[in-house]
């Protein structure tokens, strides 16, 4: 076989992989790795916090950098037999002028975002299925999350193409709604996301 070559692969089994190991990640509440000379062994940018997961010819690492005024940048890499068979990089930032102006603690959101994407990470069985753009739900809401003055908070998923393995693109959002409709609807979170394979499958 060819050095640059992999065996063949489905985007079913890519996309279980994916979502597995998302599961255990940021998702998850876990700590990421911090250690510079750790990351820097895996050629991780110095700055950037890291989850990183192994399980037989698999490797996957979610790196992720935290910028001023709330903002972050990262990217997910999964390796098979360390060949690189799937990017994704995503980007935006919580809106913390707004979080304020609404008296929200930033972090009740990343915990409401974590909860989101655990949400549809949970379900990697289902493969392809449950894909998505390895992002959330196209819709989540938690009952039990009040914010601010009786608000509720409301993930968004609007990935393009289906959420398709091979060609990911998209967004997600969270935004603050008012069951009374009296106040308008702000958005607190924003991600784009853009990615796909790397590989032919079958």
């Amino acid at each position: 076989m060819d050095k640059g070559t992999v065996p063949a692969l489905t985007q079913n089994k890519i996309a279980r992989m994916l979502l597995k190991f998302s599961s255990k990640g940021y998702a998850s509440g876990k700590k990421p790795i911090k250690e510079d000379e750790l990351l820097a062994t895996l050629r991780i940018p110095l700055g950037f916090r890291a989850y990183i997961e192994r399980e037989d010819k698999w490797v996957y690492i979610d790196a992720y950098t935290a910028g001023e005024e709330g903002c972050s940048w990262g990217f997910t890499i999964l390796y098979y037999q360390m060949k690189p068979v799937f990017y994704m990089s995503y980007g935006g930032y919580v809106a913390l002028c707004i979080c304020n102006e609404f008296g929200i603690d930033p972090k009740q959101v990343t915990t409401f975002l974590r909860k989101a994407l655990l949400s549809q990470y949970s379900r990697w069985e289902e493969g392809t299925k449950a894909f998505l753009g390895c992002r959330g739900p196209i819709r989540f809401v938690d009952q039990g999350s009040v914010v601010g003055d009786n608000r509720r908070l409301i993930y968004h998923n609007s990935p393009r193409r289906d959420g398709v393995i091979h060609a990911v693109c998209g967004s997600d959002t969270i935004k603050l709604f008012d069951p009374t409709g009296i106040e308008r609807e702000e958005c607190l979170y924003r991600h784009d996301y853009l990615g796909g394979l790397l590989i032919e499958t079958s």
